[in-house]
Formats: C-alpha cells, sequence, structure tokens
C-alpha cells in the first residue's frame, strides 16, 4: 500500500483559516464606554418604571396599557399632537432651509447679523417666547392688539381682536419660531460647504435660479433637512413650556400636556399611564427617524473635502431687499417684540392695556434679586448648571458622533440608538424615572445638582447628537483617510483634522444645549427644590401664583445673561475658525515671498 504523501499547508492559507481580529484603540474604546454609561443611566431608572407599569404588586396587570390607551382623549390628544408638529416642523424646516440658502448662498446676507439672526431666538428660551407673545396678541389686554385698535377704531366694537394667541394659529405660530433656529443650524452648515461650482454650472448650462436651487443646491442638502426635521421633532414633540401656557388658553391639548397632567397634576398620580403614552410617542419618533435614514442614505451631498473652494454669491437684485426684509422681520417676531413685551411689563407695576411711562421701575428687579432668594439661587445654578452640562453634552456627543460616522454594523447602530432613544420618551417621564430610581438608596441623590446634571445631559442628548451627527457629515472621509494612512490615531484624526473642522456646528450646538438647558420647566418641576432650585422651577411657581411682573422680570434676567454667554461663545467660534483660516493662508504665502 503506497502512502501519499501530503504537503504543508501553505502560510496563505493557514492565515486565511484564522482572521485578524482588529484591536479596538483608546478612542473607540472610549466612545464605546461612554455610549454603555449613557445606556445604562437612561434605560436602567425607564426600565424601572416600565416595569411598574407592567407589575403590580408582583403580578403582571395591563391596567396600565388598557387605561391609557382606552381613554376617550386619546384620539384628540395625538390628533393634535401630530397636526402641530405636522404643521410647525414643515413650516420650520422650510423658513430654515430659506434663511441658510440666503445667508450662506446670496447677496442678501447681512454679513455678521446674518449669521447670527436665526440664532438669535435661541437666547430666548421656550417658556419667555410664549410668555411674551401671550402679552403681545392676547385678544383684550395684548400689546399689539391695543397698538392695532388705536389704529383701526372700527375694533373698539367689541375690545378684543385682531390678533388671538389662544388659537390654532397662534400655537403653531409660537411653535414655528422657536424651532426655526434648530432647523437652520442643522442646514446652514451643508449649504456652506456646496462645491459652488455645481451651482455655477447649473446656472451657465441655461438654468434659472429657482431651477438651481430646486434640483442643486437642495438635493445637495438633503441630508442636513432629513436631520433638521428630526431634530425639530424631537424638540417638539416633548416641549411641554409652549402648549402649557398657549394651547391652555387656546384649549388644545398635546401628548406632553397631557401626560404631565397624568403624572403631576392627577391625584392619585398616574405614573404608568404616562410611561405607556411615552411608547407611543416613541413610536411616532421612530417613524421620523427611519424617513431621516431614508434621506441620508441616498443621493449625494456637500461634504467638506481636501480641496478649499470659493464661488461667487447668488445676485437676488431687487429681491434682496425683500429677502433682507423678511429676515429682519423674524427677528423682530422672534426675538425683539416678545422681549420688548417682558421688559414693558416687567418694569410696570401691573399688566395693564395702557401704558404709564411715569410708573416704570426697577422695583419688579429689585423685589426679585432682594426679596426671591429661590429665585437669586435658581439663576446661579441653572447657568452653572447650562455650562457644565452643554460643555460636558456636546463633548460626549462629538465622541460618539464621530465614531459612528466611522464604524458599520452593530456598533454604529447602538452607538446612534443610544443617542436618539431619549428623545423619544417625554421630558416629564425621564424627570419622574430619575426621582424614582436615583432618590433612595443605593444613590441618594435626592436634592443635589448632580440629579439635575445627569437628567439634563439624558433628555437633551439627542440634540446634541444631531447637531454633532451634521457637523462630522460635513467632513469628507479623504481628510480622516490621509490623516489615517500617515499613521495617526483615531483619537489623534479626531482632535487635530475633525474636531477643529467640526467648531462651528459644535458651538452652535452647544448654545442650543445650554439655552435648552437653563430654560427647562419640565424635569426642573420634578427633581429641583429648596435645596437646589432652578430657573424652570421657580418660574413654574411664580405662574402657578399668578404673578406676571415677576415672572416677567424673571424671564428678561435669563434672556440678557443666555444672550451674553451664547453671543461670546458664538463670537469666539467664529474668531478660531478666522484665525485658523488666516493661519493656514500665512503658511501658503510664505515661501512665495522669500
Amino acid at each position: 500500500m503506497t502512502k501519499t504523501l501530503q504537503s504543508p499547508p501553505r502560510v496563505e492559507e493557514t492565515l486565511e483559516e484564522k482572521p485578524v481580529r482588529r484591536k479596538r484603540g483608546p478612542f473607540e474604546v472610549l466612545s464605546l464606554l461612554l455610549a454603555a454609561f449613557m445606556a445604562v443611566l437612561f434605560l436602567y431608572p425607564v426600565f424601572n418604571v416600565a416595569v411598574g407599569a407592567v407589575f403590580v404588586d408582583g403580578r403582571l396587570s395591563p391596567d396600565g396599557f388598557v387605561n391609557a390607551l382606552s381613554s376617550p382623549e386619546l384620539p384628540r390628544v395625538l390628533g393634535n399632537t401630530v397636526l402641530v408638529m405636522t404643521c410647525a416642523g414643515v413650516a420650520s424646516v422650510t423658513i430654515g432651509t430659506v434663511f441658510a440658502w440666503l445667508n450662506e448662498r446670496t447677496d442678501a446676507r447681512l454679513g455678521f447679523l446674518g449669521t447670527l439672526l436665526p440664532l438669535v431666538p435661541l437666547m430666548l428660551p421656550p417658556v419667555a417666547l410664549s410668555i411674551g407673545w401671550f402679552f403681545l396678541a392676547q385678544p383684550s389686554t395684548g400689546h399689539l392688539n391695543v397698538l392695532f385698535r388705536t389704529l383701526s377704531p372700527w375694533h373698539e366694537v367689541d375690545g378684543t381682536g385682531p390678533l388671538d394667541i389662544g388659537s390654532w394659529p397662534g400655537l403653531v405660530w409660537v411653535y414655528t419660531l422657536h424651532l426655526v433656529p434648530f432647523a437652520y443650524l442643522a442646514i446652514s452648515a451643508a449649504f456652506r460647504n456646496i462645491d459652488p461650482a455645481l451651482e455655477e454650472a447649473s446656472r451657465v448650462s441655461g438654468s434659472g435660479l429657482l431651477r438651481t436651487l430646486w434640483k442643486v443646491s437642495l438635493p445637495a442638502v438633503r441630508p442636513a433637512i432629513g436631520a433638521a426635521f428630526l431634530l425639530v421633532s424631537l424638540s417638539s414633540i416633548a416641549l411641554y413650556s409652549i402648549p402649557t401656557i398657549i394651547g391652555t388658553s387656546a384649549r388644545i391639548e398635546v401628548l406632553s400636556v397631557h401626560i404631565v397632567r397624568l403624572v403631576r397634576l392627577t391625584f392619585p398620580a398616574r405614573i404608568y399611564e404616562g410611561v405607556v403614552l411615552s411608547f407611543v410617542m416613541m413610536a411616532m419618533l421612530l417613524v421620523v427617524w427611519f424617513l431621516q435614514q431614508r434621506m441620508s442614505g441616498s443621493g449625494h451631498h456637500s461634504r467638506i473635502s481636501g480641496k478649499a473652494t470659493q464661488g461667487s454669491l447668488v445676485r437676488l437684485g431687487p429681491w434682496k431687499w425683500i429677502a433682507r426684509a423678511f429676515m429682519i422681520g423674524y427677528l423682530l417676531a422672534a426675538s425683539v417684540l416678545p422681549l420688548a413685551a417682558l421688559l414693558l411689563v416687567s418694569l410696570s407695576p401691573y399688566w395693564s392695556t395702557s401704558i404709564s411711562l411715569s410708573s416704570l421701575s426697577l422695583d419688579n428687579f429689585v423685589e426679585l434679586w432682594t426679596r426671591n432668594v429661590n429665585a437669586r439661587n435658581a439663576l446661579t445654578t441653572s447657568f452653572t448648571l447650562g455650562l457644565i452640562g452643554a460643555t460636558v453634552g456636546m463633548a460626549i456627543a462629538a465622541i460618539m458622533m464621530t465614531q459612528a460616522q466611522g464604524s458599520g454594523g452593530r456598533v454604529r447602530k447602538f452607538l446612534e440608538g443610544v443617542t436618539k432613544a431619549p428623545g423619544a420618551v417625554s421630558n416629564i417621564i425621564i424627570g419622574v424615572a430619575f426621582l424614582i430610581t436615583y432618590s433612595g438608596a443605593p444613590f441618594h441623590l435626592y436634592g443635589t445638582v448632580l440629579i439635575l446634571l445627569l437628567a439634563y445631559l439624558v433628555i437633551y442628548l439627542p440634540q446634541a447628537s444631531v447637531q454633532a451627527s451634521t457637523s462630522i457629515q460635513q467632513v469628507g472621509p479623504e481628510l480622516m483617510e490621509a490623516s489615517a494612512m500617515s499613521g495617526a490615531s483615531r483619537g489623534r484624526t479626531f482632535w487635530r483634522v475633525s474636531f477643529p473642522l467640526m467648531v462651528p456646528g459644535l458651538a452652535a450646538g452647544w448654545a442650543m444645549l445650554f439655552v435648552l438647558m437653563v430654560g427647562d420647566l419640565t424635569a426642573s418641576a420634578l427633581l429641583a427644590g429648596t435645596q437646589n432650585p432652578v430657573v424652570g422651577f421657580v418660574i413654574l411657581s411664580i405662574f402657578e401664583n399668578g404673578d406676571l411682573t415677576q415672572l416677567a422680570a424673571l424671564a428678561v434676567i435669563i434672556c440678557l445673561l443666555s444672550s451674553v454667554v451664547v453671543g461670546l461663545v458664538l463670537t469666539l467660534a467664529g474668531q478660531k475658525r478666522f484665525f485658523r483660516r488666516r493661519r493656514r493662508t500665512t503658511t501658503s504665502v510664505a515661501p512665495l515671498s522669500r
């Protein structure tokens, strides 16, 4: 019997049988650890409350689901929520897109004012915006209505109107004014990074202005438009201050107000029914997120490439002045007019239709600062939390979204799921979950500033991640590939390449988080107290007591301080980008001068 000699396996075959696993770098490990921490921080209390909604006294009970889903009010509340989200979302994204195009691609831009124009309303918290417009357009005593009736005597017949903020148009109007900056933040960076050669080629081929905008410019920023709609949906569905102030007078109840009423204003509290309705809210946001992913995954869009491009601005001719008037009109409606109304009421001894200059004084501010200790401590606590929370929140979001952008498969889905999941749960439910889970043993965080900070990080992580994702999507992959080929690690690439290009977008996101955290109303009402008062807690107590002049004074202080902080951060971010660009220009010109 002859034995057949077999040759040993080749080295290449041996290597193929044992695939080499890529070792995770420090940056990837850091991003996954942060994602795991945020997931546990969010899921553990929510799961704890959800289990309580399903199991009563250790037994499975569907009563929470049955009571919540069989409520006769639910169809009306859901219909109101969908209608407000759709109308305000479409309107805000449309206006934000128009503003971004006018400021970045046309000669209608207003320079530095044009850049800050849609961002100024971010400095006005939504509770201040809604209160300001309540003072402006209340049918009988609103300042604008009084002015209109003075100029138009035929309105004196019944002494009301013509504006009515307590109506469907009034509610959608205030929602839209608040949401436009969120859409603008996501879209303006994409317009800024469009390759102008594409638009110029379209115009040279004979296409007009509108056709170029529709066929070239808008498709290039389509992912940013989808991200903007997701961002405004996340912001609007959990919003409480605007629908409770404007919607209550209009007798329009949306899902967020309905959940708060079940949890906070009903005795005994129907917490677990509110949790069930938050699952309904989650399903609504998942639909929006799915549509946004479809928009981001199809077609081409603008990226920052390794080559600098500078194109000519589109000239609008006489339409330039109409466009500028439109932008300035928005600034008046979203910031100047409500702030002026708040300032006028805060300087008056009481709110009335007649204004006497001799009665205006600073007494409300003096009383608020000297006698209201809670208000003074709340301002200090809220602005400290805003500074720390916005910085930590944007840092976490930037690291996680950068890793998600460079990963695929399960890692990317995990990172994106962690960042988007809190947006599907009402702020009030997250506040209740934190209160129940982290107040007692073994954490004992009740009455501390730390529980507020952790709650803010969870609640506003979706907004931070959307803005960070939009910023990183504008960085072309060739820049990071070149850095990797030169031997740089992913962490070094992020710090030396991606982060400098993301600074403007991250600064705008920081400003958004800061204003949202300072003016938070829902979670603060549950987690804050006399030992750790915040602005939202004090605003809610003053509003419930009906002291409108004190409420206006506190809102004015918040607006002024927020404007200083946000304006300083955005200015420093713009200067950093300017000096970085100037340094690159100096470096490239230097050899020619030798």
